[in-house]
C-alpha cells in the first residue's frame, strides 16, 4: 500500500528520458540511446535527483465496489479470500448473508446455503462480494 497513492502500486514501466539542457553532448549506450546521469542535489547528500516519468496502475478499491476472490480460508466467524492473487479480503460474520450456515467438515470447513443445497462456498470457490471499508 501506498500511502502518497491511495493504492497499492501494481506495475510500473521505466523509461529515461532526457533534455539537453546544458547544450552539450550526450553519451550513446550500444542501442544508440542517450546515458542520462544522475545530479547530487546541494546539501543534500548523499541524496541525487534523477528525472523520473511513471505511468502507475494502483488498486484502491471503492466502497460498494464489486470485487472477486478466490477462498483460501474459512472459519464460523469469516471468510478469507485473495483478490487479484495478491491481496488478502476478509468478509466478517456480519457481512455473510444469514442464508448460509457453517458447517465444519474435514480441514476448515464450509458454508452452505440453506435455500439451496448446492451453493456451497469452500477453499478454492471463487466469490464476488462488494466492498464495505
Amino acid at each position: 500500500y501506498e500511502d502518497r497513492f491511495d493504492g497499492v502500486l501494481l506495475s510500473h514501466e521505466v523509461e529515461f528520458e532526457g533534455d539537453n539542457e546544458d547544450g552539450q553532448d550526450r553519451k550513446v549506450d550500444g542501442d544508440g540511446k542517450r546515458v542520462i546521469k544522475a545530479k547530487i542535489l546541494d546539501g543534500l547528500v548523499p541524496y541525487f535527483g534523477v528525472p523520473v516519468t511513471a505511468n502507475m496502475l494502483l488498486f484502491s478499491p471503492q466502497p460498494e465496489m464489486i470485487l472477486e476472490g478466490k477462498v483460501e480460508m474459512l472459519g464460523k466467524e469469516s471468510i478469507h479470500a485473495i483478490v487479484l492473487g495478491v491481496f488478502s479480503a476478509a468478509i466478517m460474520a456480519d457481512d455473510i448473508p444469514e442464508m448460509f450456515k457453517f458447517k465444519r467438515r474435514g480441514h476448515g470447513g464450509k458454508f452452505i446455503s440453506q435455500s439451496d443445497k448446492r451453493h456451497v462456498i469452500k477453499k478454492g470457490s471463487m466469490i464476488r462480494f462488494s466492498v464495505k471499508r
